[in-house]
């Protein structure tokens, strides 16, 4: 396995004070010790690349998109500015309109990021994939968690105590990763307790997927599983891709403009014709 190269002095991310290595980074072993590491590492990833995005661009637009992804309304006041959640928008979802390409193909070569750093966020990117999981093992005292991917039903272990309130039977979305050959989970998962959430319900999602899944690989014989859920994320929070030109999208400005005073559901009643053929 290749050593992931962060020191244990560094003070414990769980803000007591004290470093690492004498706070929750003590009596681990060192598959422990690994995955907290590489937590060490996205944070800082995360913040150099926020501060590159900030300075480089126009950060309020990649807000204004990441609101139409997650479904949050425009004029929402909550400030998510420098959430995980945004930054791994920024990161793995975010195109700069002017090139056409995805931000992270910037950051990549951000000269902020030192060499490790930039090895370790181009594994990052390569190995993230969304999906829904099932919490099967979870111990709170040492941070052990063994999840179950509900699409694939493949099982993973990893250590790590930023996640809380989970419980045995309770299900994740969010996104895996493999890196340096450790598991783990990004820090922005939705958690749903037991009580809260179906499983025959999510297993009949997850057929539902594969299904969709299936039809698209047949237009496109190099999809990938992981790689179809990462490209449909958004709908598992309820959003928009805000990079895709919905078929009704221009129409809807048209009609606007020429119809002042009226909404959306104005629109509506004059495409339902066409909407009722769709279907």
């Amino acid at each position: 396995m290749k050593e992931i190269l962060v020191s244990k002095n560094r003070p414990c991310f769980c803000n007591s004070g004290k470093k690492f290595k004498d706070c929750c980074g003590k009596n681990l072993s060192n598959n422990a010790i690994d995955t907290y590491k590489i937590y060490f590492l996205l944070k800082d990833i995360y913040s150099k690349s926020y501060a590159y995005s900030k300075e480089k661009h126009d950060v309020n637009s990649y807000l204004e998109d990441f609101k139409l992804y997650i479904n949050i309304p425009k004029d929402s006041t909550a400030n998510f500015d420098q959430s995980f959640k945004f930054i791994e928008f920024l990161l793995f979802k975010a195109i700069n309109r002017e090139t056409n390409k995805p931000l992270n193909e910037e950051l990549t070569k951000n000269p902020l990021l030192d060499n490790k750093e930039k090895a370790f966020f181009e594994e990052l990117l390569s190995s993230n994939s969304f999906s829904i999981f099932k919490i099967i093992t979870y111990n709170s005292e040492n941070g052990h968690i063994i999840i179950k991917d509900m699409l694939t039903n493949n099982e993973y272990e990893f250590y790590n105590k930023i996640f809380q309130n989970l419980e045995e039977g309770g299900f994740i979305y969010g996104n895996r990763y493999n890196i340096y050959s450790r598991d783990g989970l990004l820090p922005t998962i939705n958690f749903k307790k037991k009580a809260e959430i179906k499983e025959k319900d999510l297993e009949n999602d997850a057929k539902k997927i594969i299904k969709r899944f299936e039809k698209e690989k047949e237009d496109n014989t190099n999809l990938t599983l992981e790689g179809y859920m990462n490209s449909i994320e958004y709908e598992f929070f309820g959003g928009d891709d805000p990079y895709i030109n919905y078929e009704f999208d221009d129409r809807f400005e048209e009609f606007k403009k020429n119809n002042p005073g009226k909404d959306f559901d104005d629109f509506l009643d004059e495409i339902e014709d066409e909407i009722l053929e769709l279907k």
